[in-house]
């Protein structure tokens, strides 16, 4: 509903009332606003959490259009163990909202754009998101269209949970699914060989166990070197 009337009103005012723009100036933070920025709205209530949304147009009138972010548990599907904390999904609904809303400019990354930015770099105004929600279909899906699965319980990527590294069968595993692991659901025999005990690695699950093995190595090295 809120979709639909925002794009009503936007059709009534489109006969000459306002034109779009290619950049704002926000008043408040002296930001300079373009198409395509991320940027944190209002929150309704002083517990509410901050929203998230994506600038489609600028308008002349100071209002903007956008497309609202929504975080996993404010879907249908609700929030899963594989979703990040910073994790958010695209969505199509659509809304108009005035300039003076804009509290600050964030960034929505993808998850390998956020797994690259070192622990310094990270800000509490860091997101990632590699999903999309329709919201009147209440349906979930990746913007890619392959999504890597992980681990014996077969989940796509966490950046928040711990994973180590199986040299006899090539797997990252949980932490928190080692026991499963060593108990034969994925019939390996010897226990968990821990190569790194780092939380920042993030290696797709098609490379073989001798590529997995390098590039997590490396990975540790740049995170050595930057990080600490």
């Amino acid at each position: 509903m809120k979709a639909s009337n925002a794009r009503k009103k936007r059709d009534d005012k489109s006969r000459g009332s306002f034109k779009y723009v290619d950049y704002v100036e926000h008043v408040g933070t002296h930001l300079i606003l373009f198409p395509g920025d991320c940027v944190l709205l209002r929150s309704e209530g002083p517990v509410a959490p901050v929203s998230v949304a994506k600038i489609k147009y600028l308008r002349s009138d100071l209002q903007m259009e956008i497309l609202w972010f929504y975080r996993p548990e404010e879907t249908t599907e609700g929030r899963k163990a594989f979703h990040g904390k910073q994790e958010l999904l695209l969505s199509n609904h659509s809304d108009i909202q005035s300039l003076e809303a804009v509290e600050d400019v964030c960034k929505v990354y993808t998850l390998c754009q956020y797994m690259a930015l070192g622990k310094c770099e990270k800000d509490i105004n860091d997101f990632f998101s590699r999903f999309e929600y329709d919201v009147g279909a209440g349906r979930v899906s990746p913007v890619s269209h392959s999504l890597p699965l992980h681990c014996v319980c077969n989940s796509p990527y966490n950046p928040d949970l711990e994973m180590n590294f199986c040299q006899d069968c090539g797997l990252w595993i949980h932490v928190c699914c080692e026991d499963e692991h060593q108990d034969g659901i994925n019939q390996c025999p010897q226990p968990i060989k821990i190569l790194y005990n780092v939380r920042v690695i993030y290696v797709p699950n098609n490379v073989s166990s001798e590529k997995g093995l390098l590039v997590a190595s490396l990975m540790h090295c740049l995170i050595l070197l930057f990080n600490y």
